[in-house]
């Protein structure tokens, strides 16, 4: 009795090369690039030419010329040009997403534990870090804010300036100023237990090139009962909210006013200053829909400053 016939397997490798061929012109620049390492079959035919100057001519919609008019002819270009053309965007799609997903590191700036880092601040122009660090763990422990630069520094590197505080530093904003070579920075400072301090720190660019800055701490606002939670600097003047009084300093003329929250008014909304501007000792701060004039910018006691304040009205 003759043995039963083998079952007929269908493979890729008995298809006509034309089938092939049409198969791979209709797909999708990808799939291409995925058929070719299945089988020495469809290896050869993804390297020829018409594949690619099909994919550029109707999934890229780039026109190549069949005269030759340009160094982009179709006379001129091989197979293999025609390929890197198509599959251009597709490369640089694959290196941002890697890049994106594994960032290299370029160099270590400040090796520190992690709970002696408290904020890094770029400055304008990428080129000085500014940063607020820890001695050690701790409430009372010392800190420093310490300026960088990234043009210079190795790995390891020492900080080129930095101002020592006795008390934790917790936040820090700049602002700049007219003179295109002074950058001020607003730095609050302080614990619960002990009470808090804001402080302003003046970089100014060396006049000969390559002299370190200098980085001076020029005024400071002390004994301040709570801990500030946004802070603002507008030349002379420093701004900032606490979970109750509202903060005004003059940092020149050491000039300040507090005044207690407008009622209605919750913290998170004392945070979105719409506008703010200073006429001679008065200020006049704009926060959300609600109306806080404080005046005048005096000396005056923390909780007895006065000050007068508009109710809850849409009326600026």
């Amino acid at each position: 009795m003759a043995a039963p016939p083998r079952p007929y397997r269908f493979t890729m490798n008995a298809l006509p090369w034309d089938v092939l061929f049409h198969i791979m012109l209709h797909a999708e620049i990808p799939d291409i690039l995925s058929l070719r390492r299945t089988c020495r079959i469809f290896r050869d035919v993804s390297h020829s030419k018409a594949i690619w100057r099909h994919q550029l001519e109707q999934d890229a919609s780039l026109p190549v010329p069949a005269s030759v008019l340009c160094d982009l002819s179709d006379a001129t270009l091989d197979a293999a040009s025609l390929e890197r053309t198509a599959t251009a965007s597709l490369r640089m799609t694959g290196s941002l997403l890697q890049k994106a997903s594994l960032p290299e590191p370029h160099r270590i700036i400040h090796d520190a534990f992690t709970y002696t880092n408290m904020f890094a601040k770029l400055l304008p122009g990428g080129r000085y870090l500014v940063t607020g660090s820890l001695d050690s763990p701790g409430l009372s422990t010392a800190s420093y804010v310490s300026l960088w630069d990234l043009d210079t520094a190795i790995e390891k590197a020492e900080p080129i300036a930095s101002v020592r505080f006795e008390m934790p530093v917790i936040k820090c904003t700049f602002s700049t100023t007219k003179e295109r070579d002074v950058i001020r920075l607003l730095v609050s400072s302080g614990h619960r237990f002990f009470g808090f301090e804001v402080h302003i720190i003046e970089v100014r660019w060396a006049p000969v090139p390559g002299e370190a800055p200098s980085f001076t701490k020029i005024a400071t606002l002390p004994d301040i009962p709570v801990s500030p939670i946004s802070l603002a600097l507008d030349g002379d003047v420093a701004f900032f909210t606490t979970p109750q009084p509202v903060i005004v300093w003059n940092w020149r003329n050491d000039a300040m006013a507090a005044g207690m929250n407008v009622e209605g008014v919750s913290i998170s909304a004392q945070i979105d200053i719409l506008d703010y501007m200073k006429i001679a000792h008065m200020a006049l701060t704009y926060i959300s829909q609600y109306c806080l004039l404080i005046t005048p910018l005096v000396p005056c006691p923390w909780f007895g400053a006065a000050l007068s304040t508009c109710h809850p009205t849409t009326d600026h």
